[in-house]
């Protein structure tokens, strides 16, 4: 689900709706953000690059990480046996 992390500048003020709005009409529907959450600050590397992964842990806390389910254990025995 589309999620945007919001960082105002200094004395902006912007609603939820007037954001969703602005991106009705300017980015494709599914592209729209469902979640807008105001925040200080964006989660950056040392380097300055945003940790989208921080961002996204949230929404993914109560999921498992799982491999391929639709790949049987033989066949990916299989394809490691060709790679290695």
């Amino acid at each position: 689900m589309p999620a945007a992390h919001v960082v105002l500048l200094p004395g902006r003020v912007v609603t939820k709706d007037e954001l969703v709005e602005f991106c009705v009409s300017q980015i494709a529907r599914f592209k729209r953000p469902r979640i807008v959450i105001f925040v200080d600050s964006l989660p950056k590397t040392a380097i300055g690059k945003i940790q989208k992964n921080k961002l996204r842990e949230p929404y993914w806390a109560d999921h498992q990480k799982k491999s391929n389910p639709d790949i049987s254990p033989v066949r990916r025995a299989l394809a490691w046996s060709l790679i290695a």
